[in-house]
């Protein structure tokens, strides 16, 4: 099969959205279709990825076109290239909502008579849609959005709580969900590194949905009951944002059990998760959270808030737990979670094998292409 996939970026400051577009072109790829994947250079906070350092998948077509404004992450080469290549594709697959390219994507495929398979990444959840630019989205959604969820093949969801937000805003879209893969074998934390008592590791894209603040504001909580506590923060963000959550840290006076790490890749990524004792998440919406997925995969107990879609998964299967993420409820959990070992190592078996469990990457090959299948069964044979 010839599959195109659109992304507005693949930068790897963009995080999880990023590194499952890779996994899924990848293992497509590998199983011996031709995949290609439409982006931007966008490279996050104005930022551009010069040529030489743009990412390499190897078997996968990388179409990398100059973004024409950072807003709505618009490029008109890259609307010209769908125009004229879009016919060559057997399956559609469009990552994101309200960004240009894969909006337009979709449109054009519908518009042709193509049939689309549309990841809203997360897009659709009423914090996204409340706080960030809700005018605006509301008449995207009105003119673009609702249109393709109801007229698309198949819209991907990675989660069951991601399913039900796409329901809200469309009720008779076709979902179907399949979480996201994950090489559980790589994180494995037998590599020469050893747990750090009381280490706690927040690794994601810093964001202010993610909640940093009532972290930020629980460290002191914390170290009443656990001095020795240590918080390492991971991730990139926009450099303003960034700044102030620098500033409320000094604020706070806590800088003393705090690590900013920046972003992390391979080794580096590798060690923050087998040194840490626990990891914590406590964004206001996460449609997936491949973060949780790798701390899972590196058996480690995760404390979530409910907007967390594997929030469910995790508490069930006793890998880790759901808090309120005001800073007294969160700085009770973490102490509370850090003071029992027992806990806390039978916590870490059951992440382990809930990784094994969810993210295999050869189910969700299996059912990828059997929804490619779907959408198109004439041309699959």
């Amino acid at each position: 099969m010839k599959i195109l996939h659109v992304i507005p970026s693949v930068s790897a400051r963009h995080g999880g959205p990023s590194k499952a577009v890779e996994t899924i072109a990848r293992l497509l790829a590998e199983a011996g279709h031709q995949v290609t994947v439409l982006t931007t250079d966008n490279d996050g906070d104005g930022r551009r990825i010069p040529a030489h350092s743009r990412p390499n998948w190897e078997g996968v077509s990388l179409v990398f076109m100059p973004q024409t404004t950072q807003f709505y992450t618009f490029s008109w080469r890259a609307l010209v290239w769908i125009w004229r290549n879009i016919g060559r594709f057997d399956c559609v697959h469009v990552h994101a909502l309200f960004s240009a390219l894969p909006v337009f994507t979709a449109l054009v495929s519908i518009q042709r008579g193509l049939r689309c398979v549309v990841r809203p990444l997360g897009t659709l959840s009423s914090y996204g849609l409340r706080t960030r630019r809700p005018t605006l989205k509301s008449l995207s959604l009105a003119l673009f959005e609702r249109r393709i969820l109801a007229k698309s093949a198949a819209v991907h969801c990675t989660s069951r709580s991601e399913e039900a937000e796409v329901r809200e805003v469309v009720s008779g879209a076709s979902t179907v969900v399949i979480p996201l893969a994950l090489p559980v074998e790589s994180f494995d934390v037998d590599v020469g590194y050893q747990r750090v008592p009381f280490r706690v590791l927040f690794l994601s894209r810093l964001d202010p949905k993610k909640n940093i603040e009532a972290l930020l504001r629980a460290i002191p909580l914390v170290v009443q009951r656990v001095p020795a506590f240590e918080l390492q923060i991971a991730g990139s963000g926009d450099s303003s944002y960034i700044q102030a959550l620098h500033a409320l840290a000094r604020t706070l006076a806590v800088e003393k059990w705090l690590t900013w790490l920046g972003h992390v890749n391979g080794d580096d990524k590798h060690r923050a998760f087998a040194e840490a004792s626990l990891f914590v998440l406590p964004s206001h919406s996460e449609n997936f959270g491949i973060a949780v997925a790798e701390a899972l995969a590196a058996g480690l107990p995760c404390l979530l808030s409910s907007g967390v879609a594997l929030c469910d998964d995790v508490v069930a299967a006793r890998a880790g737990a759901a808090v309120y993420c005001a800073p007294e409820p969160l700085a009770r959990a973490i102490g509370d979670w850090l003071l029992d070992d027992r806990q806390r190592a039978a916590s870490e078996i059951a992440a382990r094998e809930l990784a094994i469990r969810l993210f295999s990457p050869r189910e969700m090959l299996r059912s990828l292409l059997s929804l490619y299948g779907e959408t198109d069964a004439r041309k699959l044979g």
